[in-house]
């Protein structure tokens, strides 16, 4: 092998290292939210729903990971349809890439387009549109509407 070559693979393998262990922090947050019962005590408020009255385009977000984790898409996607948008994101290109690898390049993969990136960002602004509306006209949270889905 070459010095070049022997440079190129060493980091390659340093990059791979680095993702094994993003992969592996995220599993262990994960985990957290499945067994950890964090007190509302604990979680810090938004400071744009304590100085406005209206909700964040990222508020509720914790509460939908958590329901995803749980298992419960439709209440996450209530609470914030981001979330389980991504996650179905992130599944689909993991699930495309893993194929791609055993089929050694027979079936593509997955890519990322720009418009998947435009309606991620679409569905977080109808998203805070539509909760604020709900807050200022009927006085409906989305706790509210998860209990009467219930």
């Amino acid at each position: 092998m070459r010095g070049s070559e022997l440079k190129n693979k060493e980091s390659d393998i340093k990059g791979r290292l680095i993702i094994a262990a993003l992969y592996f922090i995220a599993f262990c947050i994960a985990v957290c939210f499945l067994y950890i019962d964090l007190p509302e005590k604990l979680v810090s408020p938004c400071m744009f729903r304590l100085l406005t009255g209206l909700y964040c385009p990222g508020c509720y977000g914790t509460r939908a990971l958590r329901m995803l984790l749980h298992g419960r898409g439709i209440i996450s996607f209530i609470y914030h349809p981001a979330l389980p948008y991504m996650a179905f994101q992130a599944w689909g290109y993991g699930l495309s890439f893993v194929v791609n690898r055993l089929s050694k390049g027979k079936i593509p993969r997955i890519k990322l387009k720009p418009w998947h990136f435009y309606l991620l960002i679409g569905l977080i602004i109808i998203n805070w549109i539509v909760k604020n509306i709900l807050l200022v006209i009927w006085d409906i949270t989305p706790e509210i509407l998860v209990e009467n889905m219930l």
